[in-house]
């Protein structure tokens, strides 16, 4: 028997294959439950579980923990090339995108990859900005010094 109750709010997470949960589309996968009828349309093959707004908090707020810079800081020479990487605990699943900005394209400039090309001397801010499943958003920054 279950504990729903009718009109409750339910939200979906994909089981991924070591066990952890996986944010999907909360515009498309946010369940409402009404006196005896449950219905979703979820993109994909796999397991999903649906869970109460408060495990979700609590899902949601353990994956964001996860979104940092492998390195927050690195030292180039001008034509030096490094890769703005994300840490290795983030499940990439998760992420719905990422775009990266430079504070200052004359000092080093950033594609759309992460890879980041030093170009004179001076300190610049890269930033990455990771869009989550849900649509949450988290700035990440690396602090990068050409000489």
């Amino acid at each position: 028997k279950s504990d729903l109750a009718a009109a409750a709010e339910l939200y979906v997470y994909k089981v991924a294959e070591d066990g952890s949960l996986v944010m999907v589309d909360r515009k498309a996968n946010t369940v409402k439950v009404g006196d005896t009828t449950l219905m979703t349309k979820l993109a994909g093959k796999g397991s999903y579980q649906l869970v109460k707004k408060k495990q979700a908090t609590k899902i949601d707020r353990k994956i964001l923990k996860t979104v940092k810079a492998a390195k927050t800081s690195a030292k180039l020479k001008k034509g030096g090339k490094v890769t703005f990487k994300l840490s290795k605990k983030l499940n990439k699943d998760n992420v719905k995108s990422i775009t990266y900005t430079s504070s200052n394209k004359k000092i080093a400039t950033v594609s759309k990859k992460g890879n980041i090309k030093a170009i004179k001397a001076g300190t610049v801010i890269i930033k990455a900005t990771i869009t989550l499943n849900n649509g949450t958003k988290k700035v990440v920054k690396m602090k990068v010094t050409v000489k």
